[in-house]
């Protein structure tokens, strides 16, 4: 059977779907404007930029049964970006993209119902997925994920491929070796770094005390240049303690190797993210507060860009210990406000910037007003103080627009 063929095969079956069942589809459109100071983004020396974006987005779903457990779901965006540098040390700079967010393909099959349910689900195409962690990889990838699902047992298996996606739309950490990638910002769709993923977790739900146990071992390989690989094995658990209260703990050990250069990339090795946090919710769901902490030592390297100081634009969640409260509030049903404080160290005091130690304070506070179920704003703002130089201190703050149709 031809190419061509088989697309008007496959595009007929579609259609068919869509007019026998429910077809779906909404989008929505969002702006937001950011303002943040001292960035080690900046590599110009500029101190205070603003950021505007604005984008636009279309999904569509199609169940091929009439439960709608089986179907496909599709997304697509366009971005516009302003960056518009205060201090006028450099000119503004506009950047647009395009991205195919998302496009799966998802099957589903019960095996059996009631207090013994069972059911396995098979995921194909382009979709996004988080690890055990919450820490090391979380974005979308072009794959398949199998997984298997019981009152007490969960399996799953995944494997995808970076290299189709938008070099411009994901972030993922590499060795700085430009031979291998580099971003240009005049394109509206430029291929990622290629990195083979694969992973295989089970979890153990109920296994006590309606407590939940995650195992799960991850893998990312280079495909093309050095080799840059990284594994991963991470125990994780969470549930209910007492009085209303919830906590969740992980540790991972994560392995990284390099084939080139040491001068590249010298931190291989061996290298653990742990962190945890115990939170409180009261009888009425409108009030939750509580303690949180995270650790990564020197040698941990995650997969996906993942910013612990939120005021400064860091990469990785790296040589770095945070540990702080935090508390929300709801006092209508429209409206959110969150707020947190976080004692931070990491490995870059001392004069030769090499040692670890007491870094400084970060606060965050957030507002959501949701004035229709179609409508919603948010503003967040973030300060760091660096208590060894004042120059280090950072503020982020933003205002975001949301419209769902």
């Amino acid at each position: 059977m031809s190419l061509k063929r088989t697309a008007i095969t496959a595009m007929a079956g579609i259609f068919a779907a869509s007019s026998a069942f429910a077809f779906d589809w909404g989008g929505l459109v969002s702006g937001s404007g950011k303002f943040y100071n001292n960035s080690d983004e900046i590599k110009s020396g500029d101190k205070n930029t603003i950021e505007a974006v604005a984008d636009a987005s279309l999904w569509c779903k199609i169940p091929f049964t009439a439960s709608g457990e089986n179907y496909v779901i599709a997304e697509g965006k366009y971005e516009f970006e302003y960056d518009h540098n205060m201090d006028g040390s450099s000119e503004s700079d506009n950047t647009q993209l395009v991205d195919l967010d998302l496009f799966k393909i998802v099957l589903l099959k019960h095996l059996s119902t009631g207090d013994s349910a069972k059911e396995i689900s098979l995921s194909l195409g382009r979709f996004s997925l988080s690890d055990a962690s919450g820490k090391i990889f979380t974005q979308n990838a072009d794959g398949i994920l199998a997984k298997y699902n019981s009152t007490f047992l969960g399996l799953s298996l995944y494997g995808s491929y970076t290299g189709l996606l938008n070099g411009r739309t994901v972030s993922i950490l590499s060795c700085n070796d430009e031979d291998s990638y580099e971003e240009d910002a005049d394109k509206l769709y430029e291929l990622a770094e290629g990195y083979a993923v694969g992973s295989l977790a089970a979890t153990l739900n109920n296994i006590f005390m309606n407590q939940t146990v995650v195992i799960e071992g991850l893998g990312t390989f280079r495909t093309k240049g050095e080799s840059f690989n990284r594994f991963y094995g991470t125990l994780a658990i969470s549930g209910p303690a007492f009085l209303g209260t919830y906590y969740s703990l992980s540790s991972t050990i994560g392995y990284t190797t390099y084939g080139g250069d040491e001068s590249v990339f010298e931190d291989t090795g061996i290298g653990n993210l742990s962190r945890g946090n115990i939170t409180y919710f009261s009888p009425s769901q409108k009030i939750s507060a509580g303690l949180s902490a995270l650790y990564a030592t020197d040698k941990f390297h995650g997969f996906t860009s993942n910013s612990a100081i939120l005021a400064q634009i860091e990469e990785q969640v790296s040589g770095i210990l945070m540990a702080g409260p935090f508390g929300s509030v709801k006092p209508t049903d429209e409206l959110l406000i969150s707020a947190s404080a976080d004692l931070a160290c990491d490995s870059f005091r001392g004069d030769d910037k090499d040692s670890f130690g007491l870094a400084g304070l970060q606060f965050k506070g957030g507002l959501a007003y949701q004035p229709f179920s179609d409508l919603n704003f948010n503003f967040s703002a973030v300060q760091f103080v660096d208590f060894d130089d004042s120059e280090n201190n950072k503020t982020t703050l933003e205002l975001k627009a949301t419209l769902t149709f």
